[in-house]
């Protein structure tokens, strides 16, 4: 019998604990419930969860889905399949049924390496209910492609060429329908279910989802496990197995610490992050939840403890998780090293060291206008949809047709474009664009397209610049003109 915690639990739980009240009664109910489940294991769970009350309704977007009533109109939402229980999200109604939607079809299964890991398969293609979500990240190219060839054709094998055509064809802004329609050509049910869910993921880009939904077409699933086999599984991508933690210690510090010291407290093999020493530069990669930002936090007071003479950075592009790792250090940093540490945003950072160069645009550098409070992604499509008497947009008109004409959403299209010039290009060689090679996208520009797409930059970035506003990409472009001066 095994227990796991999801990726996406712990930000739920932090998220509850912050909201206070009803909110945060019902979070403390269950990391009681985490900490009883490590101790006396699944085969007790009923006994565990008999003081918090199933939901009276079944749940049909997810097989195997048990949810839990709380205090405040909440819910916890657990899969328990084949005497495995992963603890997956906590929250308000609102949340959780936004969750479960975003979720439909999430089942456990297990890899050749014995990890536990999530997948995702419609219950039934033929229902918005019970298909898995699928929303566009509007990404460039064919769907098709973003998976290696081993995997495409495995699921391709057998397919008709009339079919699989149509399939090559699809982009992220292919409409669900669209893809059901092509795959029910097929007549065979579980190649048009498999041929459905992983297009849907692919309009998403979930291409680790992807390539699990069609790894398990052909593996092994979880329910044909014996029970000798279930306890052999470990914990893989997006999921802490909670039997690797002393249950003695899980206990205590579940009745005794506050939420700061829940988000601190290492697993063994994070703290070996923690205390190893690196001679270069390191990346670590991780699912959200698993425990990332309390190895960064316990890392900086380390290095401050072994450098005392010396200065600490601990840099996001998020602000909010600037704030969130400010907090965490001031609870948990000794007094003697905290002046050691700062904490910023790239976006804060960027600003003092511009500020420190260009004094008069203290009102530019922020990304809510100073003058209406918009956000930036409202002034773009006010500039492109030439609202507010300003029809600066109308040099992309021809290209905006030339999209629309390929089935190229041009509004989201255009703004990738931009931005992707103003990221690989600083603004004196933005002429190297009419000629230079543009990888990984399927829809092509001519030079004259290019070109005029270059005057709607120039006007999108003084439309900026005249409500008084700045995104992060116009911050590293005016950073980088001082890029030698900078120490």
């Amino acid at each position: 019998m095994k227990y796991f915690l999801y990726q996406d639990f712990t930000p739920s739980l932090q998220k509850m604990h912050q909201n206070g009240g009803h909110f945060r009664k019902a979070a403390e109910t269950v990391k009681k419930a985490v900490a009883d489940l490590t101790i006396y294991g699944t085969e007790l769970a009923e006994d565990i969860f008999k003081d918090i009350p199933k939901t009276n309704f079944g749940e049909n977007r997810i097989d195997k889905c048990i949810k839990y009533d709380l205090s405040g109109y909440s819910r916890l939402i657990t899969i328990q399949d084949n005497g495995i229980i992963a603890i997956c999200f906590i929250g308000n109604h609102d949340d959780s049924e936004k969750w479960i939607n975003r979720n439909k079809g999430f089942k456990l299964a297990v890899n050749e390496k014995n990890q536990i890991h999530p997948f995702f398969k419609s219950i039934d293609i033929s229902s918005h209910e019970t298909r898995i979500f699928s929303e566009s990240d509007f990404s460039d190219g064919p769907l098709y492609k973003k998976i290696p060839n081993r995997y495409y054709d495995r699921i391709a094998l057998d397919v008709p060429r009339s079919v699989l055509i149509k399939l090559e064809e699809l982009s992220s802004i292919a409409e669900p329908d669209q893809i059901l329609e092509i795959v029910c050509e097929i007549h065979d049910k579980e190649k048009e279910d498999v041929l459905f869910d992983v297009f849907a993921l692919l309009k998403e880009s979930k291409i680790t989802e992807a390539k699990n939904r069609i790894d398990i077409y052909t593996n092994e699933k979880l329910d044909s496990l014996t029970q000798d086999e279930i306890k052999d599984i470990i914990e893989g991508d997006g999921f802490i197995d909670l039997s690797n933690f002393d249950p003695e210690l899980i206990k205590h510090l579940m009745e005794t610490m506050n939420y700061e010291k829940w988000m601190l407290f290492m697993h063994p093999d994070q703290n070996e992050i923690v205390e190893k020493d690196y001679n270069g530069p390191v990346k670590l990669s991780g699912v959200s939840g698993s425990g990332k930002t309390a190895i960064i936090v316990r890392r900086a007071i380390r290095l401050a403890k072994l450098y005392p003479n010396e200065r600490i950075l601990i840099i996001t592009i998020n602000k909010a998780l600037a704030k969130l790792i400010e907090n965490l250090i001031k609870f948990s940093c000794p007094p003697q090293y905290l002046k050691q540490i700062e904490i910023k945003s790239f976006w804060n950072l960027a600003k003092e060291l511009l500020l420190e160069f260009e004094p008069d645009k203290k009102l530019l550098y922020t990304d809510i206008t100073w003058k209406s409070k918009e956000h930036i992604d409202e002034i773009w499509e006010e500039f492109y949809k030439m609202h507010a008497n300003n029809d600066d947009a109308k040099v992309l008109l021809n290209v905006n047709k030339s999209l629309l004409a390929r089935n190229v959403y041009p509004q989201e299209y255009l703004k990738q474009e931009m931005d992707w010039i103003r990221s690989c290009l600083v603004s004196t060689e933005r002429e190297r664009y009419l000629f230079i090679e543009r990888r990984g996208r399927s829809e092509q520009l001519d030079r004259n397209f290019r070109s005029q797409i270059l005057n709607g930059l120039v006007h999108w970035e003084d439309k900026m610049k005249f409500v008084g506003a700045i995104d992060y990409l116009g911050l590293s472009s005016a950073l980088v003109h001082y890029i030698e001066e900078l120490s």
